[in-house]
């Protein structure tokens, strides 16, 4: 058995299984000269493999991933800014800044050194992490269940931290030593001094960094160093600019209560997140215990507690008495908005972008009177309709195929012309015997793994069109030109 992986700069495609079957004869007597040493010949020189027809996969691609980064980059960010809030970093800020404007001297001259170098030891801290993190492969096995188990179960674990349940600290020699070689002075002090509030802040950064990274990793080396900068660069930038004008210092509002409100806010997100991989789990094993409905209650439930503790009528035990006021209502408030948008979810209300999270509907093996899920049923009704067979091929963990399936294929347009195909839904991704034979089936139509992928195949199974398109889009016109071409009844083959 053969199991291989192909890879270009942006991505590399599932692993794969190929079975080599070799015959020989074993006869007695020495080596033969010639078989001594390998003769180190390519069994499939360059070239020689076949490919079916694609439109151009590798580049839309690339494109695809492209415009998937900024948005991510953007989230990672945001996260930066959130971690500001958190009691560990807020009162840290007036400290920090304080020290930066006692280095100015009597010439109280801007000195751009120090904060840049201060800035850096924490950008450079949570950079490698990234790196650390990226370069460990994470994204060839992020499908595998153990995986998944993992990280629900970090996300689990922050949301506790996060909630009081107990505290996450580095171990004190580490941020000792850290700590002293800050106060050597100069800019390599500074650095350090990055370094050391970087350690000593890992409480309550900890949950953003591990759920960037935890999801991060599956998307590889550079959406894992590409996501820690943008974090980094949006938590270090505040003390930057207080540090080049501290008489803004004077506007930010007192460090208090109102931040432990936001860890435990922090944390019902963490919960949330949690639930999309312990679902990776469920289809994995196939237990039927997270179907799309009861997926969207659990969210619903977690979102109506964190409305309830956000609007005040539900305390956690270490929270102390603090007034609820207007921001925190709007927050409470969104999160109740966000639990009735999950039970109209359930009751048949379309989620948008929203629905490409949850497990697919109906559940993998539960068939779907529309589509057809054995390529040879679907031949077989080809051949009786004489109509071509359109071949979604998909993946229960392919967050792109559910974003497609739920918002283009519904479309009335997209929904009408489909009507006039055979549909055959084809999941590629669970390594089981089932899906594995229809990966196969899939390389050998188009040439590639990647998901989503849709074909376009002849009665008499010949395949006439190959068509890659990477959600999230806009509308479904690009999908329309592409298949629309070969509806209609086919004329069998004499």
């Amino acid at each position: 058995t053969l199991r291989y992986e192909v890879c270009n700069a942006q991505t590399c495609m599932p692993p794969t299984n190929v079975e080599l079957p070799v015959s020989f004869t074993v006869q007695p007597g020495a080596a033969r000269p010639e078989f001594i040493k390998a003769a180190g010949v390519s069994p499939n020189p360059p070239g020689s493999a076949t490919q079916g027809p694609s439109d151009d996969v590798s580049k839309e691609i690339r494109a695809a991933q492209e415009a998937g980064l900024l948005p991510f980059m953007l989230v990672a960010f945001l996260a930066g800014l959130a971690s500001l809030l958190t009691p560990c970093v807020f009162p840290m800020i007036p400290i920090t800044v304080s020290y930066f404007s006692k280095q100015k001297g009597d010439n109280d001259k801007l000195s751009f050194g120090g904060p840049i170098a201060y800035c850096l030891g924490i950008i450079g801290t949570f950079t490698f992490l990234g790196v650390l993190v990226g370069s460990t492969g994470l994204d060839k096995i992020a499908t595998n269940w153990y995986v998944n188990a993992i990280l629900a179960a970090l996300f689990i674990f922050l949301a506790a931290s996060l909630f009081g349940v107990f505290e996450l600290r580095l171990p004190g020699w580490l941020v000792n030593k850290a700590a002293a070689g800050s106060r050597s002075g100069g800019l390599a002090g500074a650095v350090l001094m990055g370094l050391t509030f970087t350690m000593t802040s890992f409480t309550c950064t900890v949950p953003f960094v591990g759920t960037l990274l935890g999801t991060s990793a599956q998307q590889g080396l550079k959406y894992s160093i590409l996501g820690m900068l943008s974090y980094s660069t949006a938590f270090a930038l505040p003390f930057f600019l207080l540090a080049l004008f501290p008489s803004f210092l004077t506007k930010l509002p007192r460090s208090g209560a109102w931040l432990v409100t936001v860890k435990a806010f922090m944390g019902f997100l963490e919960l949330m997140a949690a639930l999309k991989f312990l679902s990776n789990v469920d289809l994995h094993f196939r237990f039927e215990a997270l179907t799309r409905n009861v997926f969207l209650a659990v969210w619903a439930a977690t979102a109506a507690v964190g409305a309830l503790y956000l609007l005040g009528w539900l305390r956690l035990p270490h929270d102390s008495d603090t007034k609820v006021g207007w921001i925190r209502r709007g927050f409470g408030a969104a999160m109740a908005v966000l639990a009735f948008f999950c039970l109209a979810g359930m009751n048949g209300t379309r989620l948008g972008e929203f629905a490409a999270f949850l497990p697919p509907d109906p559940y993998p093996g539960h068939g779907n009177k529309e589509w057809i899920d054995s390529y040879e049923e679907a031949l077989a009704r080809a051949k009786e309709t004489h109509q071509n067979i359109f071949i979604d091929f998909t993946g229960v963990y392919c967050t792109n195929c559910r974003d497609i399936e739920e918002n283009v294929f519904p479309k009335p347009a997209v929904h009408d012309l489909l009507q006039k195909f055979v549909r055959a839904k084809l999941f590629t991704d669970d390594g089981s015997p089932e899906d594995n034979a229809n990966q196969k089936l899939q390389v050998q139509m188009s040439g590639v793994t990647s998901l989503p992928l849709y074909a376009v195949v002849s009665p008499d199974g010949k395949v006439l069109k190959i068509h890659q398109q990477q959600a999230p889009i806009e509308d479904a016109d690009q999908f329309l030109s592409a298949i629309r071409p070969f509806t209609g009844a086919v004329v069998a083959s004499r």
